[in-house]
C-alpha cells in the first residue's frame, strides 16, 4: 500500500514538472513574437524577414605585398598638374629667349649699330607677343582643369599675382621698345632698354619659382612626369624636380621607423640677383650650369643634384650621415669661394650658403624640405657664405674644416 502511494506521488510530480516546462516555453515564444512584431511592424501581414543576415561568401584578404605595392605606386597627377607644367614650359622658353636678347642689347651698349639694334628690338616685340598668346592659352587650360579648386583663395593666388607682375613689366618693356629713338644716342638707349629687360627677366624668374612651388603643392605634383616641352636640364646628370621628389618619396617610404643614413642639402648662391642685374641673366644661367657641374664632380660623395628653384640646388646624398654631408657641402662652399668665373674681361666672384639635414623616422618629403628651408634661412640671416646643420632641435653653424684647396678659374 505504501509503495502504491509513493508511485502516485512520483507520477504527479513528473506531470507537474512537464507542465511547468511546457508553459515556460510557451511564454518565451509569446515574448519573442511580441518583440519581433515590434521590430517589423510594417510586415505584420506578410512573411517576416530573417533577423539573422544571410551568410556572405568569404572575402580573401589582400597580402602584405599587394598592399605595399599599392601604397608605393604614385597617384596619377591631376589635370591641373599637367596644365601647370605646360605653363611652366612656356614661361621657361620665354626666359631663354629674353636672356639671349638681353645679352645682345648689353653688347649693343658698347658697340651700337642701328641695324643690329633694330633687329634685336623687332625680335623682342615678336617674342613678347608670341609669348603672351601662348601664356594666355596655357592659363585658360589651367582654369578649365582647376575649376574644382577646394577653396576660392587657394594655392593659385600667388601664381595669379606673379603672372600679373610679369604682364605689367611686359607692357612697360613693350612701351619702351616702341618709343625707342633711333636718332638719339643708341648706346644710351640700349642701356635704358637693358634696365627694362632685366626687370622683365626678374619677374619671369619669380613666376618660374612660383610655378615650381605650385606644382609641388599639387597632389602628386612632385612625382608627375616632366613636361616634354621643358628645356633640357642645366647640366648633364642633374635631376628634374619630379625625379628628385621621387627619390625623396622612396627614401621616406623605404623603412620609416628605422630610416637609413640619408642626407639632403639645400644650396643657394648668395645675392645672385645682383650678378644677373650687372652681367645679364644669360651669363647668370651659365654660372648656374658651372655650379651644378661642380656639385656633381665633387669626389667626396656621389650626390644627386636637382635645380630646386631660382639659383638654389637640392643635393641628395644616399648612405651618408649628416656630419659627412656637412663636410661635403663645406668643401663645395670653399671651392666656389676660391673660383674665378671669367668671361672675356669679366671676372665674377660669388659665395653660397648651405643647409644640411638627415632623414629622420617619420619624415615626409615635405617635412624634410621644410627643415632644410628653415636651416638655409638661418644661414643667410647670419651673414651668408656659411653652412648650417640641422641634426637636433635647432640648426647650428658648421665649423669649417680645413681643405687643401687652391684658386681655380672657370671660363664661361
Amino acid at each position: 500500500m505504501g509503495e502504491f502511494i509513493i508511485s502516485i506521488a512520483i507520477l504527479n510530480l513528473g506531470l507537474g514538472f512537464a507542465m511547468a516546462v511546457y508553459l515556460g516555453r510557451r511564454y518565451c515564444l509569446q515574448q519573442s513574437l511580441a518583440a519581433e512584431s515590434t521590430l517589423w511592424p510594417a510586415v505584420a501581414a506578410g512573411p517576416r524577414p530573417a533577423l539573422r543576415p544571410p551568410r556572405q561568401p568569404a572575402v580573401e584578404e589582400p597580402s602584405i605585398a599587394t598592399v605595399a605595392a599599392a601604397l608605393a605606386e604614385p597617384a596619377p597627377p591631376r589635370a591641373a598638374t599637367a596644365a601647370l607644367r605646360h605653363l611652366h614650359a612656356e614661361v621657361d622658353q620665354f626666359h631663354v629667349q629674353m636672356a639671349t636678347l638681353d645679352e645682345q642689347l648689353r653688347q649693343c651698349t658698347a658697340v651700337p649699330q642701328r641695324d643690329t639694334v633694330e633687329a634685336c628690338l623687332q625680335e623682342l616685340l615678336s617674342a613678347t607677343e608670341e609669348y603672351g598668346q601662348k601664356r594666355a592659352a596655357a592659363q585658360q587650360a589651367l582654369q578649365r582643369s582647376a575649376a574644382d579648386r577646394p577653396q576660392p583663395n587657394g594655392p593659385y593666388d600667388a601664381l595669379d599675382a606673379a603672372i600679373g607682375n610679369e604682364t605689367k613689366q611686359i607692357e612697360a618693356t613693350t612701351a619702351a621698345v616702341t618709343a625707342f629713338d633711333y636718332q638719339a644716342d643708341l648706346g644710351q638707349g640700349c642701356r635704358q632698354l637693358v634696365e627694362q629687360t632685366d626687370l622683365l627677366l626678374e619677374t619671369n624668374v619669380a613666376l618660374r619659382n612660383t610655378l615650381a612651388e605650385t606644382i609641388d603643392d599639387e597632389p602628386g605634383g612632385e612625382l608627375a612626369p616632366p613636361d616634354p616641352q621643358l628645356p633640357a636640364e642645366e647640366a648633364a646628370g642633374t635631376l628634374d624636380r619630379a625625379a628628385a621628389g621621387n627619390v625623396l618619396t622612396q627614401w621616406c617610404a623605404s623603412d620609416p621607423p628605422h630610416p637609413q643614413h640619408m642626407a639632403a642639402a639645400l644650396v643657394d648662391l648668395d645675392q645672385f640677383a645682383l650678378i644677373n642685374r650687372r652681367h645679364g641673366h644669360g651669363l647668370g644661367d651659365r654660372i648656374l650650369q658651372e655650379v651644378a657641374a661642380m656639385l656633381l664632380a665633387e669626389p667626396s660623395g656621389q650626390p644627386q643634384v636637382s635645380r630646386f628653384h631660382g639659383n638654389a640646388f637640392l643635393v641628395l646624398l644616399a648612405d651618408t650621415e649628416a656630419r659627412a654631408a656637412a663636410n661635403f657641402l663645406e668643401r663645395i662652399r670653399q671651392t666656389v669661394e676660391l673660383t674665378r668665373f671669367r668671361r672675356q674681361q669679366t671676372e665674377i666672384r660669388l659665395t653660397l650658403s648651405g643647409a644640411i639635414t638627415e632623414l629622420r623616422p617619420g619624415d615626409t618629403p615635405e617635412s624634410l624640405l621644410a627643415r632644410l628651408k628653415t636651416t638655409l634661412t638661418l644661414a643667410k640671416r647670419y651673414g651668408r657664405n656659411r653652412c648650417f646643420l640641422h641634426e637636433g632641435e635647432y640648426p647650428s653653424p658648421v665649423i669649417p674644416p680645413t681643405f687643401a684647396l687652391t684658386e681655380k678659374e672657370r671660363l664661361l
